[in-house]
């Protein structure tokens, strides 16, 4: 590694630094007065709201993660599904007495910033250092969902979990170039905290699976030189599994640990199948896929495995934007023409580049899971903008020499402006989060009852009794209700599923909307807002499974105060509070 950093001058850290900071600033300065508000930090999305509430207890408890939380949904609470490496960080820095909710406001924009870093390695080392500095640039600035997720106050795992991806794909690509066993080990190292960063994990590490077989199996066709492959990923994966062993005894999620002794069983084989004819080798391989294949359909893994893909690579009909399918018009405006050179890039990279499949083995699939679903897009663009890079360089060697950076100057511009429109849309986003929001749900904890005898259960890890009244509400707030506000709400982003919420609103009269709410127990409250009954109405009926009609629907009469059992307590602009008449 000593070798590949000497090899950059002073002009060379200059210019990375200048690219780093300025996309830092890019993502921070439009959103200051978005986050920053009466000294208050108001975080953007709301999956940053949970985030907050599982580092607001870990500051009490350092280091242990919370299991069980029971302010999550209504009545009986979960186990927590978000792995703890991005709360351990941020509340490091509470229990050390420093401001964590700003520190966490700042950190994906930070961490955004920083994945440039081993994006540029990843050029220099598979192409040159200007392929490295453009694809920087492109990460930093095309209006993907990575510069949306690294937004100042998006305190949500993904920055930290793209950042950590790039740094194994870099390391595997040093691995598999120099097969020096430092390398090996710190890709196994960045893959075990990536794994600890995000509970999908195991997305990245089929990914890999998948790329080792197609390499190892090019390479033994084509007599290329393996440089220990088949050792070097037992390393990297059997790190890995060390790394996130001891923290199965905080989760029940253990869908990672399925995958990762999967994949140290496909390693295996062809590390002892590493001699022989071409022949041997295409059937041992055939028989060891075969039989993986088999014992997996055999196994009770097979439907769970299969949902787990599917989910990956189709959101299905949803209502959640970022789970919807990518069609070319949403390609097209987040890429703009680094899509085409992207999609030129990957012929001209596979018949140059044969012998390093796994960035392109990773641009493919990716460019899979974003078709199918949006959200991907925040990993995506980094194959996507280095492939791009590459091939905006190489598509000017069909010009003369002394037109070639006239060329690649005018190419850059236009991708540059074909996307400038919504690079600014998105760093001036507004914030989810209003003040109609964060004002009824500060007096809903100032002026309700909290709703437990423990009145330290916020803090506790795994707290054992039960809450006493829910707070029911579309599941778009639940996290906020959560974080902002310390009380229960029936759902919430992570756990939407429960029907009874939306059959409450869109039954037809009050007492078939109190028997859909009955098997929950006490719902004390309901919050409301105008966009539940306007806009939003569209997937609250939905998910309901009713067709009833807005201007018939019990949501509508609640909206003007027509119920018997519910009545209006707190309005603040558009934002209503009901409250169970006793």
């Amino acid at each position: 590694m000593t070798d590949i950093i000497k090899s950059m001058t002073k002009r060379n850290w200059i210019i990375l630094s200048i690219i780093v900071v300025g996309a830092i600033l890019l993502r921070v300065l439009p959103q200051w007065n978005e986050v920053i508000v009466d000294g208050q930090v108001w975080f953007r999305g709301v999956d940053s709201y949970y985030h907050m509430r599982l580092i607001d207890n870990m500051v009490h408890n350092f280091p242990y993660p919370q299991y069980q939380d029971i302010f999550t949904v209504f009545p009986q609470g979960v186990k927590v599904g978000f792995n703890p490496l991005m709360s351990w960080i941020i509340s490091s820095v509470g229990v050390m007495g420093f401001d964590y909710n700003l520190f966490a406001a700042f950190f994906p924009s930070v961490v955004g910033g920083l994945t440039l870093i081993p994006v540029f390695f990843i050029g220099k080392e598979l192409f040159s250092k200007k392929v490295g500095f453009l694809a920087c640039v492109f990460v930093a600035v095309l209006p993907t969902e990575f510069l949306h997720r690294t937004l100042f106050g998006f305190a949500d795992h993904h920055a930290l979990e793209t950042l950590l991806a790039t740094i194994v794909v870099l390391f595997l690509i040093l691995m598999v170039k120099y097969d020096k066993k430092r390398y090996p080990i710190i890709a196994g190292i960045t893959l075990g905290a990536y794994l600890l960063n995000w509970a999908g994990g195991h997305f990245l590490v089929l990914t890999l699976v998948a790329w080792f077989i197609i390499q190892i199996i090019y390479c033994r066709l084509k007599d290329l030189p393996e440089n220990n492959l088949c050792r070097n990923m037992l390393i990297v994966f059997g790190i890995a599994f060390a790394m996130y062993l001891p923290y199965l005894r905080f989760t029940l999620n253990t869908s990672i640990m399925t995958y990762l002794p999967f994949a140290l069983a496909c390693f295996i084989p062809f590390w002892l199948w590493n001699k022989g004819t071409k022949t041997f080798t295409i059937v041992s391989m055939i028989i060891t896929l075969g039989i993986s294949a088999a014992v997996l359909y055999t196994s009770y893994l097979y439907v769970p495995v299969m949902l787990e893909l599917r989910s990956v690579f189709h959101g299905g009909s949803t209502s959640i934007s970022e789970a919807t399918p990518s069609d070319i018009s949403t390609l097209l405006y987040t890429t703009g023409i680094t899509f085409f050179l992207f999609i030129a890039g990957i012929f001209r990279y596979f018949k140059e580049h044969k012998k390093s499949l796994l960035l392109i083995v990773w641009a493919i699939i990716l460019l899979a899971a974003t078709i199918g679903q949006r959200r991907w897009e925040y990993y995506f663009v980094v194959p996507l903008s280095l492939i791009a890079a590459y091939f905006t360089f190489y598509a000017a060697r069909w010009v003369k020499e002394n037109s070639r950076p006239f060329t690649i100057a005018i190419i850059i511009l236009f991708a540059m402006v074909t996307s400038l429109k919504g690079t600014i849309a998105v760093v001036t986003m507004p914030n989810n989060i209003d003040a109609d929001w964060r004002n009824t749900l500060t007096w809903m904890r100032d002026n309700t009852p909290f709703p437990h005898i423990d009145d330290n259960a916020y803090y506790d890890v795994a707290p054992i009794h039960n809450t006493n009244y829910g707070v029911l509400s579309w599941w778009d707030y639940g996290h906020w209700i959560t974080q902002v506000a310390h009380r229960t709400p029936c759902s919430n982003p992570a756990y939407q599923n429960q029907p009874e919420g939306s059959k409450f609103f869109c039954s037809k009269t009050e007492e078939e909307a109190l028997k859909e709410i009955e098997p929950l127990g006490v719902i004390r409250y309901i919050i409301i807002t105008e966009e539940m009954v306007t806009n939003k109405y569209y997937a609250v009926v939905k998910q309901s499974g009713k067709d009833t009609d807005r201007l018939e629907s019990v949501l509508l009469q609640l909206w003007n105060n027509e119920l018997e059992s519910y009545k209006l307590i707190r309005t603040e602009g558009k934002v209503r509070i009901y409250e169970k008449v006793q």
